[in-house]
């Protein structure tokens, strides 16, 4: 069962929105663990990638381009991987791939039609597209240690 903290954490790594320039200071690999997941961010001068570590296995999450103003991160994901809904939509043979933000719908509409849950499919969509925007957090970088602030928690990635 995924905790609240970790469920922030992806959310905000999901909703990572970013305006202003990109902080060569982030370029690399950041990893953390919580609850036995590791949380891996990729950035290069203005892309970043999200990926989960669970069991072993790398799943891709979120990829888009984000930029920095005064230590607060503000962007956009463009993507978002398949396999994450594999993990929240067990049961259901999915095609692994990116897919454009603009596309979840004709995405997951036919797959909650299939689960009989269509009626849902509206309010997730809406709630994935609130996730993917308009969300912002602090950062601050001490040598290898990137500590992100984001609802009252503060999680530390070490750089790989």
């Amino acid at each position: 069962m995924i905790n609240k903290k970790l469920s922030l954490v992806i959310v905000f790594l999901l909703g990572v929105i970013f305006a202003g320039c990109a902080d060569s200071s982030l370029n690399g690999t950041w990893i953390t663990n919580i609850e036995d997941v590791d949380v891996i961010w990729k950035f290069d001068n203005g892309k970043f990638e999200q990926a989960l570590i669970l069991e072993g296995q790398t799943i891709p999450v979120v990829k888009g381009t984000y930029k920095t103003k005064d230590n607060v991160f503000i962007g956009s994901g463009t993507h978002i991987h398949t396999s994450f809904f594999s993990l929240v939509l067990p049961g259901f043979d999915i095609k692994e791939e990116w897919i454009e933000v603009s596309k979840m719908d004709s995405f997951l509409r036919p797959i909650f039609r299939e689960a009989g849950a269509e009626y849902m499919v509206d309010e997730v969509i809406k709630e994935l597209n609130s996730e993917m925007t308009d969300v912002s957090s602090g950062y601050s970088i001490n040598g290898n240690e990137l500590t992100i602030s984001y609802q009252g928690y503060n999680t530390v990635f070490i750089r790989q």
